[in-house]
C-alpha cells in the first residue's frame, strides 16, 4: 500500500491531499474534508532551515521533532513541535460551515504567550492558511503557511509574509519532515508532555497557575437541564505541562451514556492581554474553538468569553478552583451580567 501511494505521489501530486486523506472512513458526522490534515499524523523529525541575511538556506538551522495527534474522535488533529530554543503548539479542525480549516497555534518566547489563528484550504494537493494583522507602521501583514511536496514519507512546510497585500512575500522558514513513526500518544497518566523540557521557558508565577491539571483524575461533571434538574456522569481530566512551562494542555472525557463527550483545552498566562487565557475545543461537529480570557478572584480563576474587540462578554463565564480537595469547574450563565446561575459543575480529586 505505501508504495502504491508513492506512485500516485509521483503521478497526480493534486490528488495526494485527497489519497492520503483516505486512510479509514470519517465519522458521518463530520464532513469529510476533516481528513485531509490525516497525512501529518505521526513522528517527525524536522529539519527547520532559516533564512540566512545572504538568502541562503543552510540546512539543519534547527533540528526539530513533531508529533502529531488525531483528538476528538478524528475532528482535529493536535501538534506538539520541540526544538531549542522552539516550540509550539496548534490545534486544526475543518469548519464545514465556512468551508476552510481553522488553525489555532501558540508558539511562546521566554514569558511570551498568547494565541493567534490562521485559516484556509487544500487544493491540488498544496494546503495554503493565512492571517492578517496590523503591523507596527500601521500597515496590514499577511502571515502564509503552505503545506506542500506531501507524501507518506515526508512533506514541506513554508512560512511567509506580505506587506503589499499578497502581490509579494518575504519568506523566513522552510520546515523539511521526514517521518518516524505512526500515531504517537500522549503519556497516560498526564504530567508532562513532547515540548515542556525543563519548564524554563515562562518562570513567571502566573504560568504556575495551571500546574495542579497535570496529571490525571477521575470525577465527575454535573449538568443542569432547562427543567433545572441536574444530570451527573463520570468523567476524567488528564493534563500535561507544555511549551516550556508557559501553559498547560489538558482533556476533559465525560462518560455520558451513550454521548459521552471530549473536549481539549490550552491554559497559559497571555502576557500580551494580561490575562489568563484558556483555549477550549470540544468533539461537537459543528463546534469551533472557544477563547476565554480572565484573571483571579474570589479564590477561583475566573474567565469569560473573549468579545468582538477582544473584550469580555458577560453572558457566560468558567471558574476554576484548586484546593487541597482537589479540582473545580464551574461553568454559570447571567441575563444581564449580575446575577450568576450554575448549569455545569465539575469535580476532580486529588
Amino acid at each position: 500500500m505505501r508504495e502504491i501511494l508513492r506512485l500516485v505521489v509521483r503521478a497526480a501530486p493534486a490528488l495526494v491531499a485527497g489519497v492520503l486523506a483516505a486512510q479509514g472512513p470519517a465519522s458521518p458526522e463530520l464532513p469529510p474534508e476533516s481528513r485531509q490534515f490525516d497525512f501529518w499524523i505521526g513522528e517527525w523529525e524536522v529539519n527547520l532551515r532559516i533564512r540566512g541575511e545572504d538568502g541562503t538556506w543552510p540546512d539543519a538551522s534547527v533540528a526539530a521533532t513533531a508529533k502529531i495527534h488525531p483528538v476528538l474522535g478524528g475532528k482535529a488533529v493536535l501538534e506538539l513541535w520541540d526544538s531549542r530554543p522552539i516550540v509550539g503548539f496548534s490545534l486544526r479542525w475543518f469548519d464545514a460551515e465556512a468551508g476552510e480549516w481553522k488553525l489555532w497555534l501558540n508558539w511562546p518566547r521566554e514569558n511570551r504567550s498568547s494565541g493567534t489563528g490562521l485559516a484556509g484550504r487544500f487544493r491540488h494537493g498544496r494546503g495554503e492558511f493565512f492571517a492578517r494583522r496590523a503591523d507596527e507602521d500601521g500597515g496590514e501583514l499577511i502571515s502564509r503557511y503552505t503545506f506542500s511536496d506531501i507524501t507518506p514519507e515526508s512533506l514541506r512546510w513554508g512560512d511567509a509574509y506580505s506587506r503589499d497585500g499578497g502581490e509579494t512575500w518575504s519568506h523566513r522558514w522552510i520546515m523539511e519532515f521526514t517521518r518516524t513513526g505512526g500515531e504517537p500518544s500522549l503519556p497516560a497518566a498526564g504530567g508532562e508532555a513532547l515540548t515542556f523540557g525543563a519548564g524554563e521557558r515562562c518562570d513567571l508565577p502566573e504560568f504556575g497557575s495551571f500546574e495542579a491539571l497535570a496529571g490525571t483524575r477521575k470525577g465527575t461533571v454535573s449538568r443542569r437541564s432547562a427543567d433545572g434538574s441536574w444530570s451527573e456522569a463520570p468523567a476524567r481530566l488528564t493534563g500535561w505541562r507544555v511549551l516550556g512551562g508557559c501553559a498547560v494542555l489538558a482533556r476533559l472525557e465525560v462518560e455520558a451514556g451513550r454521548d459521552p463527550r471530549e473536549s481539549i483545552h490550552l491554559l497559559t498566562w497571555n502576557t500580551s492581554a494580561e490575562r489568563f487565557e484558556e483555549d477550549l475545543l470540544d468533539d461537537r461537529p459543528a463546534s469551533g474553538i472557544e477563547i476565554f480570557f480572565g484573571s483571579e478572584r474570589d479564590g477561583s480563576i475566573e474567565l469569560r468569553p473573549r468579545g468582538p474587540e477582544g473584550e469580555a462578554a458577560p453572558a457566560v463565564r468558567r471558574l476554576w478552583s484548586f484546593d487541597a480537595a482537589g479540582i473545580a469547574l464551574t461553568v454559570e450563565r447571567s441575563e444581564d451580567g449580575e446575577r450568576w446561575e450554575a448549569v455545569e459543575r465539575a469535580r476532580f480529586g486529588v
